[in-house]
């Protein structure tokens, strides 16, 4: 169970998963935060794919409600990055904290093939549509 300043979420939205994702910063106090917040944004896509009807595409949009990114977050979007493209899909994270961009890329998720950054959902879920089709 995700603690109380961690929540997420997800859907079916035009086919394509969406998994949102609120907290603040404290959460990146706790010594178990990046455990446990990999394993939410995991199980949350693992039940978007397995919804009734299932997603038409495997890629997911990581929607981002916060103010600050921590290595908690950086390394859940590490995980669901292995975990979605495992499944031949993409990801496109929207409202990533500005001023933590260049984590990701001294870190390198932004150098990798299937993931990116967006502007906003409608035209992430967009995209990720698209090149499905």
């Amino acid at each position: 169970m995700a603690p109380p300043e961690l929540e997420v979420r997800d859907e079916i939205r035009d086919g394509v998963p969406l998994i949102k994702v609120t907290y603040d910063g404290d959460v990146f106090q706790a010594a178990s935060s990046s455990a446990n917040f990999s394993s939410e944004i995991l199980s949350h896509y693992d039940k978007a794919l397995g919804s009734s009807p299932g997603p038409e595409v495997k890629s997911v949009v990581v929607e981002i409600h916060a103010d600050v990114a921590g290595s908690s977050l950086i390394r859940g979007l590490f995980d669901l990055y292995r975990s979605v493209v495992r499944n031949k899909g993409q990801i496109v994270c929207v409202g990533f904290p500005k001023d933590y961009i260049p984590s990701l890329t001294s870190l390198g998720l932004l150098d990798q093939s299937h993931f990116s950054l967006g502007m906003d959902t409608p035209s992430a879920i967009a995209q990720l549509k698209r090149q499905t089709v």
